[in-house]
């Protein structure tokens, strides 16, 4: 049976760690990613997902009027550019909430106890 693998935000430790579990259950392993890794990997995430979104969106008649472009080259460059924000708000929003867990990990080291 192959392993269930579970991506974990961690700092504190470097590799795999892997779970036994009884025989004919899946082993489940903790993959561990760097907190600046998967904070890149959401912004790209979000980034994208938002790009799509707007390229459809000026693609039906009603945002042709809206997202006014002369080809399909400048629609997909004037969505990239309003895909930005969108990420860029969320970006900070992932930086707050991994500091947020970092702090209540380290309450000393923020001045928090």
């Amino acid at each position: 049976m192959e392993d269930v693998k579970v991506a974990v935000v961690a700092a504190d430790f470097q590799g795999d760690v892997k779970a036994q579990t009884p025989i004919g259950l899946p082993n489940v392993v903790l993959v561990a990613v760097q907190p600046i890794v998967a904070i890149a990997i959401r912004f790209a995430n979000v980034y994208a997902t938002t790009w799509v979104g707007l390229v459809v969106a000026a693609m039906t008649p009603e945002g042709g009027k809206l997202l006014y472009t002369t080809d399909f080259l400048h629609t997909a460059l004037l969505c990239a550019s309003l895909a930005f924000p969108g990420a860029a708000v969320a970006f900070v929003k992932d930086l707050i909430t991994v500091f947020g867990k970092l702090e209540g990990k380290y309450p000393l080291l923020t001045g928090g106890v």
